[in-house]
């Protein structure tokens, strides 16, 4: 009789067992959607920010070197890179009280499972990839 108990307890504890391998999957996969989600809109507002200093650098030194090495400091701290020749800064016309900067910006994606899915080949892994590491090209205009 308790020999019977306990295989009906067995089933239990392997049922236990399946629902709690499927919540730590189910919150894996979670966490990693939420971390790519968080970079690419993180990598927008890194280079919108990124900008600006350059803008606000320029405008206050004149110096195109000084502001770039602003936005690139800024990306940095942030834990973005700057795209190799996205940066552009074009002075106004009217003077150096105004100029319009470009920045490129990339950032890498710390996740737990989907960065083993760029090692999948036909084009699927490419795409991943393109993904876990989200770029923007964004522009300021000084007014």
């Amino acid at each position: 009789m308790t020999l019977a108990r306990l295989r009906r307890q067995d089933g239990f504890v392997r049922e236990v067992v399946w629902y709690l391998a499927l919540i730590v999957i189910v919150a894996v996969v979670i966490f990693d959607v939420v971390a790519v989600t968080k970079a690419h809109l993180g990598v927008r507002q890194n280079a919108i920010d990124a900008a600006d200093e350059a803008v606000s650098v320029y405008i206050q030194t004149g110096n195109p070197g000084m502001a770039q090495d602003s936005a690139t400091v800024l990306l940095k701290e942030h834990g973005s890179v700057m795209i190799p020749g996205s940066f552009k800064l074009v002075p106004s016309a009217q003077g150096r009280d105004q100029a319009t900067v470009t920045v490129g910006a990339r950032r890498s994606t710390p996740t737990y499972v989907f960065r083993y899915f760029e090692r999948i080949p036909w084009g699927v892994g490419d795409w991943f990839h393109k993904e876990l590491n989200p770029a923007s090209i964004e522009t300021n205009a000084s007014t």
